[in-house]
């Protein structure tokens, strides 16, 4: 699931893109979309992200987007708890 997007535009104009992506029990990835770089991160991911982009890609004005992803799967995982709880009070 990807958690975050950094992207940036290069001198000729060219967009490029970094995503955080969340694999498994806590594996965390940075890969980029321009080019084959992946790599996996224990900490420091946005720190990675976003040098990966200004040393290879000499990306300037590195912009952070989060995903919605993990917000909604908190969301559905609040109401579900919730619903569970409301069940168990009726008995």
């Amino acid at each position: 699931m990807i958690t975050s997007r950094f992207t940036g535009t290069d001198a000729n104009g060219y967009q490029h893109t970094a995503v955080i992506v969340s694999r498994g029990d806590n594996e965390r990835y940075v890969e980029c979309g321009s080019c084959d770089y992946q790599r996996r991160v224990s900490w420091g991911a946005r720190e990675t992200a976003e040098s990966h982009l200004w040393s290879e890609h000499h990306v300037s004005g590195v912009h952070r987007q989060l995903a919605l992803g993990p917000f909604i799967a908190a969301g559905f995982g609040l109401l579900l708890v919730l619903f569970l709880l409301s069940k168990a009070h009726a008995l």
